[in-house]
């Protein structure tokens, strides 16, 4: 017992295991002021966009954080080397207990391999959806939009989704293209004779609000579809569904750009309600002259 106490107090204080966690200790400071260095260095470069900068900065984060892994392994590889047989049944053990780990490090290979998304993307996942505000390792945070499918308003709440998910459910990337985004809402209304009124009244208001930034959306769109060539029209459309014998749904789908996606479609609906009622007043004045004039 004795000899053995004596030779684990060699190993931890031979020449070697000194240097290695001398060279540890300062490694870990050294990668957190090359961080600091890099995310200074981005902030003096002009970049338009919001999304874009929170991108490179977690990028940033990222890129040193791997670094200074690679470089703790390069560092204590002989170490590594020589216990590595004694290691296999305990990592064995380690494999099964942190099994849900592994499938979230497995499920961030995924996401990053396949592109899925990208920070600012709006995705939706299981039922959960938000725009990406960070992605690590092992989860991705979402600033929630809802409540429900049709509403584009930020709830509030952070969602914290473990990327273990991203294996087992399809992923949904809302955000066509980083500019701007195919928006799509429905407007029940019912099946009589009027239904081409309201068609006409949503489709009126919806040009009427996306007219102001048509010109853009149009440029940008060409220069996407050189890119991706299945891309839809970016006109606004209003499709008819028969929700029921007595019911249909208007659904109206437009483009709009990525940071105005609430508010656009709050202005269509607001506009639309009032063609409605301006044209039900003015069949109200129609009618209230009819009588007068026949007299």
């Amino acid at each position: 017992m004795a000899e053995y106490i004596a030779q684990i107090y060699e190993y931890l204080f031979s020449g070697t295991m000194i240097s290695n966690l001398i060279a540890s200790i300062l490694l870990v400071p050294l990668g957190f002021i090359l961080r600091w260095i890099l995310v200074r260095s981005l902030a003096n470069v002009e970049i338009r966009s919001p999304e874009l900068r929170l991108r490179w900065t977690i990028q940033i984060r990222n890129m040193v954080f791997a670094l200074v892994t690679v470089a703790l392994l390069l560092i204590w590889s002989s170490e590594l080397k020589t216990t590595a047989i004694s290691l296999v049944a305990f990592g064995v053990a380690i494999v099964i207990s942190i099994k849900e780990l592994i499938t979230c490090v497995t499920g961030s290979f995924l996401k990053v391999s396949t592109r899925a998304f990208s920070v600012g993307d709006r995705i939706e996942v299981n039922g959960l959806r938000g725009d990406v505000i960070d992605q690590t390792l092992l989860t991705t945070n979402l600033m929630e939009i809802g409540p429900g499918d049709n509403l584009h308003q930020y709830t509030g709440r952070i969602l914290t989704i473990p990327n273990c998910l991203f294996l087992n459910n399809s992923i949904i990337n809302h955000s066509i293209t980083h500019d701007y985004a195919i928006v799509t809402f429905s407007v029940p209304v019912k099946a009589d004779a009027n239904w081409q009124d309201h068609e006409s009244w949503l489709l009126d208001a919806a040009n009427e609000i996306c007219e102001p930034y048509m010109d853009d959306a149009r440029k940008h769109w060409q220069k996407e579809h050189d890119i991706l060539a299945d891309l839809p029209k970016i006109e606004p459309r209003v499709s008819v569904q028969m929700k029921s014998p007595d019911e249909l749904d208007m659904v109206v789908r437009i483009p709009v750009p990525n940071h105005q996606r609430n508010n656009n479609c709050q202005l269509i609906l607001r506009k639309y309600l009032d063609n409605k009622q301006q044209a039900a007043l003015k069949e109200k004045d129609t009618k209230q002259q009819s009588p007068q004039q026949s007299t």
